[in-house]
């Protein structure tokens, strides 16, 4: 994924403490959290797209193959259409059709115990939401902006892996797979549903390297 693509702007999350030097592999990492993470919190804008509709693409991974679709989807739809999209598919009037709160795959509700429970370990991890952000904290696009700045912060050390594993486990771990199962069964999904590949094969890789932490 280029450069391009991945120097994303998102306003999920402020940071207390300034972040250290990356590793490559890292990099790499907060690269695909911060697509993700843009993506799930806002229409996509045509800036975006113009450069997800150049990347190159790697055909020989699931995760490459993923983002291959995700790339042709890009093609296909402008942001306009995207805009009317996310707004029918994920804010709606009343329910929205798919939720993207971690906290309702996990107890079928939203604003429960998980959400105040992941207030308590970003403040210990030197994060808190920023005031211009009205999604709450366990916003799937929230979580993976959370992930990239943990991420950032220097993956390598140990402190940082621990709350990295803990926001992944306890998050996003649990919660991938039922939301990537919702957007592919949306009637109204299009454009998202390329998403939802690419998020489940990249947690994918993410929750077997946790395994090996």
């Amino acid at each position: 994924m280029s450069r391009g693509v991945a120097e994303m702007q998102s306003i999920a999350v402020q940071r207390v403490q300034k972040p250290a030097p990356l590793m490559v592999e890292d990099q790499a990492r907060a690269d695909w959290y911060g697509l993700l993470a843009a993506l799930w919190q806002a229409p996509a804008p045509e800036s975006l797209l113009r450069d997800l509709r150049n990347a190159p693409v790697d055909p020989g991974t699931e995760l490459g193959l993923a983002f291959g679709g995700l790339v042709e989807a890009c093609r296909q739809f402008d942001a306009d259409s995207i805009r009317q999209e996310f707004d029918t598919v994920f804010l709606g009037v009343g329910r929205p059709e798919v939720f993207l709160q971690a906290s309702f795959y996990l107890t079928g509700f939203l604003h429960e115990r998980p959400l105040a429970d992941l207030r308590e370990i970003l403040a210990q991890a030197g994060l808190a939401r920023s005031e211009a952000q009205s999604f709450t904290e366990d916003h799937m696009g929230v979580l993976c902006e959370v992930m990239r700045l943990l991420v950032q912060d220097g993956g390598e050390q140990q402190s940082n892996l621990e709350f990295q594993q803990q926001v992944f486990g306890s998050y996003i771990g649990p919660s991938f797979e039922a939301l990537c199962d919702a957007l592919e069964r949306s009637e109204s999904a299009q454009f998202y549903k390329a998403l939802a590949p690419v998020a489940r094969a990249f947690f994918a890789i993410e929750r077997q390297a946790f395994d090996f932490v």
